[in-house]
């Protein structure tokens, strides 16, 4: 038997609160070692980045109060930029996404394990025409497409509980 009702609802919110903060964590570090966020005017120092945002959540910020306070912020009902869904993922492959304004770092959440997500989307991104190339770390690979906007993307897949988050690096060839 699970427990009562207040039990397992208990446990699924602290289970939903791990995925969101795995979710930040591993979105702030991209984000960090990116280089300049949108609202930096410099290199990115080391109190900022992930650990701005680990010390905003661990504050008791909400994930986008957190990672508001670095430039990036949750996609908007309008959904992703044209050219990110014509080239990259769908939008409604998109939902739940955090992104920086100019979507050089997007972050993602997906409801399977990590080794399964980075499968899905290495198979997803192939018919868009990317070539992923083994990075040499677990569940992340650096992908290159010919033409297009964008051609050049990094994407790493990590667990966070039974969900996995994602975190895509893209450089657009007309910014």
């Amino acid at each position: 038997m699970e427990g009562t009702t207040e039990d397992v609802m208990a446990r699924r919110s602290r289970r939903g609160a791990a995925v969101v903060a795995a979710l930040a964590v591993a979105l702030a570090a991209a984000c960090a070692l990116a280089g300049p966020g949108p609202r930096d005017e410099g290199p990115p120092e080391a109190e900022g980045g992930a650990a701005a945002v680990g010390e905003a959540l661990a504050g008791g910020s909400s994930i986008a109060e957190a990672l508001g306070s670095e430039g990036y912020e949750a996609m908007g009902p309008e959904g992703p930029p044209p050219w990110f869904a014509e080239e990259v993922l769908a939008a409604d492959r998109c939902q739940g996404a955090f992104a920086a304004s100019d979507w050089s770092v997007v972050g993602l959440s997906r409801q399977e394990p990590a080794d399964e997500a980075f499968s899905a989307l290495v198979t997803e991104l192939a018919g868009r025409g990317w070539r992923a190339y083994d990075s040499g770390v677990a569940n992340a690979a650096t992908l290159v497409k010919e033409g297009g906007e964008v051609r050049w993307m990094t994407m790493q897949c990590v667990d966070a509980g039974t969900s996995a988050s994602v975190v895509l690096q893209l450089r657009r060839s007309s910014c």
